[in-house]
């Protein structure tokens, strides 16, 4: 029933600094960095940021394999190599969304990790539903940039089911 000490204003803006620096770390999938970054040195850096990028690099061979798998594809219909990018770059851009939500409920402490399985399917369901929009919108989009005829309808039901798959995956 004493107060023994007090707690400034600046020593409550050094904790939440420190706080926010970690999360930002965390969403950016790096380790995160106690020193200040001009006062921490080079190898600690790249030791903060490598593994995943050597994760994420290593994971870019199942997509390299994969093309390579369907380089016949490509000799037959040339058009489905210009599609690469965006399935790709949509893929990424899922993937970093959603992790950048579960990571950051994860440091909130609104999730943890007994709740990998609601996470997942709740992420599961999101990417349905975001499936569903990018596909309608890129058919559309394929049909009247390249025409509607038959093979571009068969083209745009492939583009759709990769993209939501890529979606779903990321």
């Amino acid at each position: 029933q004493r107060l023994i000490g007090i707690v400034t204003v600046d020593d409550a803006i050094d904790v939440m600094q420190e706080e926010t620096n970690e999360e930002f770390a965390k969403m950016a999938a790096m380790a995160p960095v106690e020193a200040p970054y001009l006062d921490t040195p080079v190898f600690t850096h790249a030791r903060k940021r490598i593994r995943w990028l050597l994760l994420l690099m290593l994971s870019a061979t199942f997509t390299g394999l994969l093309i390579t798998r369907y380089e016949a594809a490509f000799e037959a219909l040339p058009m489905l190599v210009s599609f690469i990018p965006m399935l790709m770059d949509t893929g990424g851009n899922c993937g970093a969304q959603s992790s950048t939500m579960v990571i950051r409920a994860l440091a909130t402490e609104e999730v943890g990790f007994r709740d990998y399985f609601r996470v997942l399917f709740k992420e599961l369901r999101i990417s349905l539903c975001i499936s569903v929009v990018l596909v309608a919108v890129n058919t559309v989009r394929v049909l009247l940039m390249y025409g509607a005829g038959s093979d571009m309808l068969k083209i745009a039901l492939v583009l759709g089911i990769t993209l939501a798959w890529a979606v779903m995956m990321a």
